[in-house]
């Protein structure tokens, strides 16, 4: 369970800080090269990473139920 509270603070943070920060400008690193995003699109960007780890979020939520 270790693992999953430090995934927890990890997504809380990232829910917090980096997401937020995201609406600027996005950085994406591929093994093929780098592309930035700005403005609208990293708004985007930023709103579907929220979603992934909100629902990240909620799937620790059952795995701690089931474990208990």
């Amino acid at each position: 369970m270790e693992e999953l509270e430090r995934e927890v603070l990890q997504i809380e943070y990232a829910l917090a800080k980096q997401i937020p920060s995201m609406s600027r400008g996005v950085e994406l690193h591929t093994v093929y090269g780098s592309m930035s995003l700005h403005d609208g699109d990293a708004e985007k960007v930023g709103r579907l990473v929220e979603k992934l780890l909100y629902a990240r979020l909620k799937q620790i939520d059952k795995l701690r139920r089931k474990a208990r």
